[in-house]
């Protein structure tokens, strides 16, 4: 559910509520009601200096990955699970301030998101940048974000640096193509505002399983890779 509410001036206030559930016996996804929301946000979009909002949304990494190369873009791209969701920290963060504008073809990104780690803001919180080259009829496009999350006991960190394009090949095909590496700090094993604890990391892959019990325990990965590419070919009658 979206709406919007003109303030007058150039300026609206929105806001964006999404729940998912499973068609097939009405039960929320997931049902442990820990994601009720998977988006929830309100702010102020402007027409001349571009859309603050607040709450629960869509990391940069995810967005600029949407905007040029992310894998079968032609479908529901946030929804539906691609390989490379698991490498742009699942997408969605929580207690977020987002700020996006358009200044022609180009687009701007920024993010923090205040931690919810005991003593300290900075623990658990998550901040990044993107920028994105977007022209609607050109044959070209071109993004890349990069980000850091916290971890919410310690100063352990979690980056994610992604970049990618997307061609246009004649009237019916494009080519995309993109590079995402994650570089993780050992004892980066929880995530509050993902929201991932430690045993949701471990079936990730992320963390070994003993480090649910003791963080400082060697495991899991300290830098992983993905290079994903693709054609998109459009078939008319």
């Amino acid at each position: 559910m979206k709406g919007t509410e003109d303030l007058g001036g150039g300026l609206q206030a929105i806001f964006q509520l999404e729940a998912h559930f499973d068609a097939r016996n009405g039960r929320s996804v997931p049902e442990d009601g820990s994601q009720y929301f998977q988006i929830a946000s309100v702010g102020l979009l402007s027409s001349s200096w571009g859309q603050l909002t607040l709450g629960r949304q869509y990391n940069v990494t995810m967005e600029a990955a949407s905007l040029a190369y992310g894998s079968n873009l032609w479908a529901d791209y946030f929804n539906a699970f691609k390989p490379e969701h698991t490498l742009l920290a699942a997408s969605k963060t929580n207690n977020m301030v987002h700020y996006g504008a358009q200044l022609g073809d180009v687009v701007l990104l920024a993010q923090y998101a205040i931690g919810e780690g005991e003593g300290s803001a900075r623990r658990g919180s998550q901040y990044g940048v993107g920028v994105a080259y977007v022209p609607e009829n050109g044959p070209v496009k071109l993004s890349g974000a990069l980000m850091r999350s916290k971890d919410d006991n310690s100063n352990a960190k979690f980056d994610i640096y992604t970049a990618g394009a997307q061609f246009k090949l004649g009237e019916t095909a494009t080519l995309q193509a993109g590079y995402i590496e994650n570089q993780r700090d050992n004892n980066f094993t929880s995530f509050a505002n993902g929201p991932f604890s430690p045993v949701d990391l471990a079936g990730l892959g992320i963390i070994s399983p003993a480090q649910t019990v003791d963080p400082s325990i060697p495991g899991g990965f300290s830098k992983r890779r993905m290079i994903l590419g693709g054609i998109t070919y459009k078939a008319t009658r």
